[in-house]
């Protein structure tokens, strides 16, 4: 089965996002868990926009498109992760089509639109009493501990939470 990899990179040390810090060490204890995970077409949510599992049925039903991540390994100060898109599965979908000619626009345009990236996992908070700031000066207010992962989404539409410029 044909499959295309796509090479993406997420989570970089003491990032802060949605106002929380997920801090290096805590990064480097979990990072392993993305492997082997799934890659749907943006976060899973259920018909009243709660998030689901990327594994529960209804979210494989609706977002999935043949995507999944594996090779995930610590490059620098960040997560590397090799997505393997079965180029059969994502051929039958909407949304699978959509990832294609997206792909194919990176390749293939001087000037292609950007395909951001986005973790969905479990985590611990670890609430602040009042809001700091971590060395590239954005400030939050909990700490993100014991995660573990569930999904890296390919968000076609969206802006992630960690831009291309934080890393």
């Amino acid at each position: 089965v044909e499959h295309i990899v796509v090479t993406s990179y997420t989570l970089p040390d003491d990032i802060v996002m949605n106002g929380g810090l997920y801090p290096a060490d805590e990064i480097a204890k979990s990072f392993h868990t993305l492997e082997r995970t799934l890659a749907p077409i943006g976060h899973p949510v259920d018909k009243d926009g709660n998030f689901l599992s990327a594994k529960d049925p209804l979210a494989i039903n609706s977002f999935h498109a043949g995507a999944f991540n594996q090779n995930v390994v610590k490059d620098g100060n960040r997560i590397r992760i090799d997505k393997y898109i079965n180029v059969q599965e994502a051929s039958k979908s909407e949304k699978g089509l959509r990832l294609l000619d997206r792909r194919n626009e990176v390749e293939t345009n001087d000037n292609p639109r950007p395909i951001h990236t986005s973790t969905g996992l479990l985590l611990e908070v670890e609430p602040l009493g009042a809001a700091l700031t971590n060395a590239e000066g954005d400030e939050y207010d909990w700490i993100a501990h014991n995660m573990v992962f569930d999904h890296d989404a390919i968000l076609l539409d969206s802006v992630a939470a960690a831009t291309p410029s934080k890393g």
